[in-house]
Parts: structure tokens; C-alpha cells; sequence
């Protein structure tokens, strides 16, 4: 088909078929009919269900280009077919036709993305130098449905193809067979045998474990009043209103001097002058402590001066971030009453997010003292008298970051192997914390684990039991390892093709002006 010397090359390049044959029926995904190899050939790699000429129209257009090459669309390319299994695809997943615009680009998208991943990896492949051989183009075009009668090739039906259109055909199945051949390749990359061999040592032995939790939220009264006598000045309470003037200076002092001297009150300069939230209220800032004003009122003298103030007294202009500030003391500043529930939490919201290494160490102290009484008397005994509440969980092997996990269903070591971060809050952080991993499967079984603290808990761990990965599991991470570093191979190529500074996109420009003007 290829010409009528055919019987010559044949026989040049047996040794050449020969080969391609062996590697070809060792990954048998290339022929025709087999399934998609990778997300980024599905179909059209190994397919050709549109290949054949006359079967379709439109006038050339060029969306964009990959080093040079030109991403065209014609009547039954590549794009062509893309086009066409995209919006059938669309059809069967939505159960209707495409009605819209935004749907319509959005399947053209697809196709020419696809496309531009095929131009480049024909590139590739070119440059490496392959070309499948002839005879093997020919076989491929001969099994062709449109070319069968009884079960058999017909030439007759070969033969009703116009010259132009067989050379097209004969090229587009090289392409196909190029780009197929250049995706086994890709998938079947070497997997090192160290890698797969250490995600196996992972699975075994799983550990069953018991764990008691402490809450950083349970920090007690008696340490935040600690903490507070330690520091007076941060935790004073004051009393304030303000007015806040943001355009200049001078306007706050003039708004200052006509409040001393009596030409403006100080609720009329608020309601005038003030610009900020606080000035339908009166400019009335309701109860602070003297850390809220770390941050408005940088300046300690500053700061300092402003809880000074006498009741019914003016502060000087405040510079602040946002402007120049005038401040009425309202009730002097006094010391914090601790017992007083709402300041109290404001206190623990500051230690939370300013202190929180104080509480964590306050809490390791604590999950230190657990240990201790577990090694003398037992885990069960040593939660129950300090009315701790155990929880377990396991059989779990050293799945560090939930490895190959997708929405729970195919994880490597399986999916009972995922921590039980639904059933236990404490764990939540734990899938990537190596300090949890390291103290899970190091600490001898029967024996309490260090403290680790995990987002808002410190968690104490107690190895229970140790059981061998079945050789089930121990075989289907070797497969599932190798299906996951061929999806990574996948998504990295895609990434790289299409970000790289060799693709041009014109896909919008074009869509817009040829395929749907009125978008």
C-alpha cells in the first residue's frame, strides 16, 4: 500500500519487524481496539475510528502551535476526531447536546489540548528517530473496519479512495502508531525496584494502637491566671470611645482644640469627623485590654499614655496605622478580673494564638506524667485515674501522607490502611506529621509513646499489637505503585507540554472569532 516495492523493504527490514513484533506483543495496548494506555492519548493514540477521509468537513484553522508546528483543525486531522469523540464523550456523561457557548469551548478546549500534546509527542518521537516500519502502517490500515468484506481485506474498497486521501490515511496511522508507541514507552518506564521494595517494608508489621488526647482548649484557669500575674500590663482593662480622622494631622488637631475649648462636643466630633466602623456608635470601643492596642497604637509611649487617662479625659493625637486618633477615657484602666468569664476567653485567645508554645509544653508536662503512670500501672489503670478517655485505632501500616490515596478508595497499602481521621478528630493532622510516624512505629510495643502534638491536641500513643501485611497487599502495592508512578509520568508531561514556552496558545482568540462569534 505503502508502494509497489514493498516486497524489497519487507525483506530489508525483517530483523527491524522482528523486533517491533516482540515489543509490541509484550504491550499489546498500541493495536487497534485496546484500551487507553494514558489520559493524554485516550483514543486517538490507538485508535482510529475516524481515520478514513470523506467523512467530514470544515475549513482549516490554526489554534495555536507547539515549536513551530501549527495546531491546525481539518476535516478528519487529529483535532478533527478530538473534537468529535469530546462531544460525543459530553453527550453520554450529560444525556444531551451541547447548548451553550461556555459548553461548547470547553469541549474544543479539550480537543485542542489533546491535540497539542499529540503534536508534541510526534515531536518527540521524531527526533528520537523512530518510524514504524511500513509493512507494519500497512497491516494496521488493512484491519480497518472500512476496509473489511466477509471477514477479509478488500483492496476494492481500498481502492475507492482517491490517491490523496490513501496517503493521508497511510500517514495519519503512522502518526497514530508513532505518538502509541512513544506512550508505552512513557508508561512502561522502569519502576526502581529499591522504591517499590521500601513501600513494601511500609506495610509491615501494621500496629494497633491506644491514645489518649489532651485538648489545648482545656488549658486550666489556673495557668491563664499564672500567666496573667506574670503579666499585668498586657491584661489592664480600659474603657475607651475614639474619633479617627484619616485625612491629615492637622484636622485631628483642630478637631482636639475645638473639643478642649468647648466649641464642639466630643459625641458631635465623632459623629461629624470620625471615619471608621465605630463612628455610628458613638465612637464607643466597649471594654479592651491593653494587649488589643499592640497593634493600634505601635508606639509604646504612646500607648502608655493613653492608659493613663483619667475618666472623662482626652488623649493627645494618636498616630495609628490607619490615621491620627483622639481617645476619651470612659473608666480608668484597672486590672483584669479573671473570674469574669468573657475576659477570661479573651485571655485564652491570646494565649492560643500568641503563647500557644506555652500551653503545648504545659500539655507535654502533662502527657509526660501519663507515661509515667502508664509504665508503672498500666494503660488502662493509668487513663482511668486521670479520667482520660482512650480511643483505638489499627491495624495501620507506616502510611506516611496517606501515600496514593484518592478520595479514600485506592490507597497503596489499601483502604483500611488510612487513619481514621473521620472517627477521630485528634488524628486530623496526623497523615504527614513525622514526629507521629516516627513515635508510632519506633516505641517498642507495650510501651507509652513520647508526647506529639497534633493541630490542637497532644496525643500520647500506646503500640498494642503488631500483625505481617498479607501477600495479597504486599502484591498489589508492586501493581499499584506502578499504575500511580505512570499517572505522575502522565500529569508531569501534560504540565510541562503545556506550560512550556514552546506553546503558543490562540485557542481563544480563534474559537471566538471562527467556531461561536457571538460568545
Amino acid at each position: 500500500m505503502a508502494g509497489k516495492g514493498k516486497k524489497t523493504h519487507i525483506q530489508e527490514d525483517e530483523p527491524v519487524l522482528a523486533e517491533f513484533r516482540r515489543r509490541f506483543k509484550e504491550r499489546p495496548f498500541v493495536f487497534i481496539g485496546t484500551v487507553a494506555i494514558l489520559v493524554l492519548v485516550v483514543v486517538a493514540f490507538v485508535f482510529l475510528p475516524a481515520v478514513v477521509p470523506g467523512r467530514g468537513g470544515g475549513s482549516e484553522l490554526v489554534f495555536g502551535s507547539y515549536d513551530g508546528i501549527p495546531v491546525r483543525y481539518a476535516a478528519n486531522n487529529y483535532f478533527f476526531q478530538q473534537v468529535q469523540y469530546s462531544m460525543e464523550y459530553y453527550r453520554r456523561m450529560t444525556g444531551s447536546e451541547i447548548s451553550s457557548g461556555i459548553e461548547l469551548s470547553q469541549v474544543w478546549r479539550n480537543a485542542f489540548e489533546e491535540t497539542v500534546l499529540n503534536t508534541a509527542i510526534l515531536k518527540f518521537a521524531g527526533d528520537s528517530g523512530y518510524t514504524p516500519p511500513k509493512e507494519l502502517v500497512d497491516r494496521q490500515i488493512a484491519s480497518l473496519p472500512d476496509f473489511q468484506e466477509n471477514g477479509a481485506f478488500s483492496f476494492a474498497r481500498y481502492r475507492m479512495l482517491s490517491g490523496s486521501d490513501r496517503m493521508n490515511l497511510w500517514d495519519r496511522t503512522r502518526d497514530s502508531m508513532m505518538a502509541g508507541h512513544y506512550a508505552v514507552d512513557l508508561m512502561w518506564l522502569a519502576v526502581p525496584q529499591g522504591e517499590t521494595d521500601f513501600l513494601k517494608s511500609m506495610a509491615e508489621p501494621a500496629r494497633t494502637f491506644k491514645m489518649v488526647s489532651f485538648s489545648l482548649y482545656d488549658y486550666p484557669d489556673s495557668e491563664v491566671s499564672a500567666f496573667v500575674a506574670e503579666n499585668p500590663g498586657l491584661f489592664r482593662v480600659i474603657q475607651l470611645s475614639r474619633i479617627t480622622v484619616n485625612s491629615s494631622e492637622r484636622e485631628a488637631l483642630q478637631i482636639l482644640s475645638s473639643i478642649n475649648d468647648g466649641t464642639m462636643s466630643f459625641e458631635d466630633a465623632v459623629s461629624a469627623h470620625s471615619q471608621d466602623g465605630l463612628a455610628g456608635q458613638g465612637g464607643n470601643m466597649g471594654q479592651r485590654m491593653a494587649y488589643e492596642f499592640l497593634g493600634e497604637i505601635p508606639d509604646a509611649d504612646a500607648r502608655e499614655q493613653v492608659f493613663s487617662l483619667a475618666r472623662g479625659a482626652y488623649s493627645e493625637v494618636v498616630s495609628v496605622p490607619s490615621g491620627w486618633v483622639i481617645y476619651r477615657c470612659d473608666e480608668e484602666a484597672r486590672p483584669v478580673d479573671v473570674s469574669d468569664a468573657s475576659l477570661n476567653s479573651k485571655i485564652k485567645n491570646y494565649l492560643m494564638q500568641s503563647q500557644r508554645g506555652r500551653i503545648e509544653d504545659w500539655y507535654r508536662g502533662q502527657a509526660e506524667s501519663f507515661a509515667e503512670l502508664v509504665r508503672a500501672d498500666g494503660f488502662e489503670s493509668a487513663a482511668q485515674s486521670r479520667g482520660l478517655s482512650a480511643s483505638t485505632f489499627g491495624p495501620l501500616p507506616l502510611n506516611y501522607g496517606q501515600y496514593g490515596q484518592y478520595g479514600g478508595q485506592n490507597n497503596i497499602f489499601g483502604a483500611a490502611a488510612l487513619l481514621p481521621s473521620s472517627a477521630s478528630n485528634e488524628l486530623v493532622y496526623a497523615e504527614a506529621n513525622e514526629l507521629f510516624w516516627t513515635e508510632a512505629f519506633s516505641t517498642p510495643v507495650n510501651t507509652p509513646s513520647g508526647p506529639i502534638v497534633l493541630g490542637f491536641n497532644v496525643i500520647v500513643l500506646y503500640p498494642e499489637s503488631e500483625t505481617p501485611a498479607e501477600e495479597s497487599v504486599l502484591e498489589s502495592i508492586t501493581y499499584m505503585y506502578e499504575d500511580q508512578s505512570r499517572n505522575f509520568i502522565q500529569q508531569d508531561l501534560r504540565m510541562q507540554i503545556l506550560s512550556s514556552p514552546r506553546f503558543r496558545d490562540q485557542f481563544d482568540a480563534t474559537f471566538r472569532r471562527q467556531i461561536w462569534p457571538g460568545q
